[in-house]
């Protein structure tokens, strides 16, 4: 009897084991599939912004003429959308004189819009040497050197 008693014990303790790993795989399982979520959420928002950006760039290129396309880098360039405002303004304002502070994508957009606008000059302050360089690289293969 005392033996039967020891084994209903154990045997209780093993379910009651088995009871709360369950219930932790549950509450795991859970986790990962809010985790889940939320990393499909993100992935969405991402996709949404990165579609928008595509489009301001596309938009721009075809809007400005620059067929030879826009260098684009995430460390050197403007966003698109900034860049379409930029392209936005410039061209309904149709300003004499630009100037910037920081040369490179925003440089050929502004330049580009000047010579749209049939007026207008630009000078872009820069003191990184590489950024000057590839900035006029650009300007010149679109024929925009002189803006």
């Amino acid at each position: 009897m005392y033996y039967e008693t020891i084994v209903v014990i154990l045997l209780l303790l093993i379910i009651a084991l088995l009871v709360t790993l369950v219930q932790q795989e549950s509450r795991r399982a859970d986790a990962m599939a809010a985790l889940s979520d939320q990393l499909h959420t993100r992935i969405r928002a991402e996709g949404r912004r990165l579609f928008a950006q595509q489009e301001a760039y596309l938009s721009l290129r075809d809007r400005l003429g620059l067929r030879k396309g826009l260098p684009y880098s995430r460390n050197w360039s403007a966003a698109p959308d900034f860049l379409k405002l930029i392209a936005d303004h410039a061209l309904s304002v149709k300003p004499a004189t630009v100037v910037e502070c920081g040369c490179g994508l925003t440089s050929l957009v502004l330049a580009r819009c000047c010579a749209m606008n049939g007026r207008g000059g630009l000078f872009s302050l820069e003191n990184g040497a590489e950024y000057a360089e590839k900035t006029r690289a650009e300007l010149a293969r679109y024929d925009l050197g002189k803006q």
